[in-house]
């Protein structure tokens, strides 16, 4: 519950602004769409086609029905006249695109998604038949995603067709069709195709081509493991194809989507071909064993899970305490002694079923929180990234959270009766929850991909798992001398415990900086960085000044010192908008064409370890700068030496500098003029205006 409630104060404090240099003339360009169909005027009962046609911004794309690593598909919604029906005639042939190490599969430029539509038998003729549609998509560049038309917005569309006759038909738009019909993969051109699985891979054969070489297979369901490459072999009657099997969860050997048929298509040095097969039914992967056994692996870890959960320094120490209380209270009548440790069992399966619920409510509003698709999105990456960090500094010491329920309930513990048993089984639940993530952090995300009723089921083990202590313990009392004593032991174990969730930080960095790493201008990365470091610093200064024994002043003080910091931070390392780049690449060459053609060139002279050159960068090109930029016609040219090049260090000795940051503005007519070393957009207008004409 801590980690759920560290997240809503997280996305509750993030604003819109962006680092960076950019203005809204940089914004991400737009889609242009066009629906269009292949008859003007349709006959009853004949089929005939419409096309959605997105041409996309230059480095943008959109996704393929399996998008691989990232991005979410085309979303098509038609509103069409009684008695019509729709059929999407497939889905083009995509291409690969690397984020990172990672793949994904979509297509760049202009796409076509063709549907084949089919009226009743019974049209009437001589009617205006409007065909609507509502549709929305994701397209991406190397580092940002947008959801067009907007985010939760539906772009609408329609045409207005003509019923006629059959002999008054009218096509139209055959060109266009013919085109994208060519982007679509030939049915039908291999024989006798037969598709296995064995549950760890797949395997595709045909009769023998001998010739075949395999380019890429893309499978539309997800069932093949979109990261591996296939391999085709080539047999004396038979070439095959085999990918591995795509894994739910790799910790419990859980099967990913297993379906009756496999779907894909196959892009060869021959052409492309489109796969659609039954599993064969001796080989299949039988689903109800593989989901029984998936599910029972997840049950016992969740068990297992709980059990440990009554080891941290915060539960442990009064397990022994509680149980000598429950025998106190209940004068050592061994029935109520159970009772009481029933009714703690109860406060502790009331926080897991709880907590099943939100998860149970978020699957039924649509939000898919499986641990794949979360770190998808920069901005859930960005939260758990965070979170890990603060609850890994939580559990090193730095800072503590709750110390006045450290005794498992504060007053409500003291309580006694059975209400005082219930809040603290209630509460040792949320004190353990932070310390969830060394240890459950694979079977929790296994969980949470799970049918909604067995989510319940996952986590009501879980309870049973941090309650069996304490059940076990009422029923025989006498067993509490055998307990470990609580010692400094126990303090050594959670720090030790630490580093797992700051391991875990570590691998959110490094997939935050595959998602957005180059965003702005090459800086993001060292943003991130600088925006972890605030954060922490932000929980030391909580944790040094803002104690409850600390002067009411002091914790003012270090409070809104600490607050400064953290929003600070949270602002470096969630996403922010992409700026597109505005620079160019130096070279003498790209000077000499630029002012050979009338136009001002600045030329940056920077590196990637030069923090005054990223600090100049990230302030002085205020909307008013970029606005001087545009109207002057000003070329900018980055020369980059974060590696060595000769060729950059002998210009710079030419300006009669020794190193960077160098900045310099050369007019059309070739005169050359230095700035200062630290930029302020002040220095850049009074540059650009004094030297530069209109």
């Amino acid at each position: 519950m801590k980690a759920v409630l560290s997240f809503l104060l997280i996305t509750s404090l993030i604003i819109s602004a962006g680092w960076g240099i950019g203005s809204d003339d940089l914004k991400a360009p737009k889609t242009e769409v066009r629906l269009y169909s292949s008859h003007e005027v349709i006959a009853p009962g004949q089929p005939f086609t419409i096309a959605l046609e997105l041409q996309h911004p230059a480095h943008w794309h959109s996704y393929y029905v399996n998008p691989g690593t990232l991005g979410n598909i085309i979303q098509t919604n038609w509103k069409l006249p009684e008695g019509f029906r729709i059929e999407r005639q497939g889905w083009p042939v995509p291409q690969t695109y690397l984020q990172g190490d990672l793949k994904s599969f979509a297509y760049g430029d202009t796409v076509t998604h063709l549907f084949q539509v089919t009226p009743p038998a019974n049209l009437a003729v001589n009617q205006e038949i409007p065909l609507s549609l509502e549709t929305n998509w994701q397209i991406c560049s190397e580092y940002n995603c947008v959801d067009e038309p907007g985010l939760g917005a539906l772009l609408q569309k329609e045409i207005k067709l003509r019923s006629g006759s059959q002999e008054a038909l009218a096509v139209k738009n055959q060109g266009d069709l013919a085109t994208a019909r060519a982007t679509y993969p030939e049915h039908g051109k291999l024989n006798n195709l037969s598709v296995t699985d064995d549950g760890r891979q797949i395997t595709i054969a045909f009769d023998l081509i001998p010739e075949l070489e395999l380019v890429a297979l893309y499978e539309a369901d997800q069932q093949a493991d979109s990261q591996q490459v296939a391999t085709l072999v080539h047999g004396t009657e038979k070439t095959t194809l085999t990918i591995g099997r795509n894994l739910a969860n790799p910790l419990t050997d859980e099967p990913g989507p297993v379906l009756d048929s496999f779907r894909g298509i196959l892009v060869s040095n021959q052409g492309n071909y489109y796969i659609e097969a039954p599993f064969s039914p001796s080989t299949a992967l039988g689903q109800g064993t593989a989901e029984k056994k998936g599910l029972l692996n997840i049950l016992g870890l969740m068990f297992l899970g709980g059990l440990i959960l009554n080891v941290m320094p915060c539960v442990f120490p009064v397990i022994g305490l509680k149980i000598s209380g429950f025998v106190e209270q209940a004068g050592h009548d061994r029935k109520k002694v159970i009772l009481h440790g029933l009714i703690f069992s109860a406060g502790v399966f009331l926080y897991f079923m709880g907590m099943a619920t939100l998860v149970a409510l978020a699957k039924q509003a649509g939000t898919d929180i499986g641990w794949g698709n979360q770190l998808q999105n920069p901005l859930m990456v960005g939260a758990l990234l965070i979170i890990m960090l603060l609850l890994g500094m939580n559990m090193f010491g730095v800072f503590e959270l709750g110390m006045k329920a450290t005794s498992v309930g504060g007053s409500l513990l003291s309580k006694e009766g059975y209400t005082g048993t219930f809040f603290s089984g209630l509460l040792a639940s949320v004190l353990a929850t932070p310390c969830m993530g060394p240890f459950l952090g694979g079977a929790l995300a296994a969980t949470f991909a799970l049918p909604v009723y067995q989510i319940f089921v996952a986590m009501g083990v879980m309870a049973l798992g941090m309650s069996m202590p304490y059940l076990t313990l009422s029923a025989f009392p006498q067993a509490i001398s055998s307990l470990p004593k609580p010692g400094a032991w126990m303090e050594a174990f959670k720090q030790g415990m630490s580093f797992l969730l700051f391991a875990t930080a570590g691998y959110l960095y490094w997939v935050q900086n595959a998602l957005i790493g180059h965003q702005l201008e090459d800086q993001k990365g060292l943003v991130i960085v600088i925006g972890l470091s605030l954060i922490a610093l932000a929980a030391w200064i909580y944790g040094r000044w803002c104690t409850p024994y600390a002067k009411k002043q002091t914790k003012m003080i270090g409070g809104g010192i600490a607050l400064i910091a953290l929003i600070s931070g949270l602002l470096a390392v969630l996403p922010g908008k992409e700026k597109k780049s505005i620079w160019e690449t130096w070279s003498r060459e790209a000077v000499e064409q630029a002012t050979s053609e009338g136009k001002p060139v600045f030329i940056d002279f920077t590196a990637k370890w030069c923090a005054t050159c990223l600090t100049n960068k990230r302030v002085a090109y205020s909307d008013k700068v970029l606005q001087l930029i545009k109207q002057k016609d000003i070329v900018l040219l980055k020369a980059d030496k974060t590696k060595p090049n000769p060729t950059i260090d002998a210009e710079i000795k030419r300006y009669g500098r020794v190193g960077i940051p160098l900045n310099v503005l050369v007019t059309p007519e070739g005169e050359e003029h230095l700035t200062p070393a630290t930029l302020t957009p002040g220095v850049l207008e009074k540059l650009f205006t004094d030297h530069l004409t209109e």
